[in-house]
């Protein structure tokens, strides 16, 4: 899975837990909690570029 997955997940679904998000893509919440987490810090960072 890859965070392009995750996104087009949350935009067709406006609203979703993390318990959703491991439902649906079949993995570990912490995995998922994970790959948020990258998404996060890179999307954050380009704000301050």
């Amino acid at each position: 899975m890859i965070l392009s997955d995750i996104r087009r997940y949350l935009s067709e679904n406006k609203t979703v837990t993390l318990k959703d998000l491991s439902v649906h893509f079949d993995i570990e919440p912490d995995a998922v909690q994970g790959m948020l987490q990258e998404w996060e810090k890179h999307f954050s960072s380009l704000a301050y570029t």
